[in-house]
């Protein structure tokens, strides 16, 4: 699984890879949110140390 994150510095979108399928996020998140971004961000870093420990 590979995950990625594109932003222009104000408007974030994230998706993820498994395999040949590509699954966008439907959700955009902005800058001024930060606590809702922090959180999308939060999850993703856990998911990617869930990789490395199993």
């Amino acid at each position: 699984m590979l995950f990625g994150i594109v932003s222009n510095g104000e408007i974030w979108e994230f998706g993820k890879l498994v395999g040949q399928q590509f699954t966008k996020n439907s959700d955009s998140y902005v800058l001024k949110e930060l606590d809702e971004l922090g959180g999308v961000l939060n999850y993703l870093f856990e998911q990617c140390k869930l990789q490395f420990i199993s």
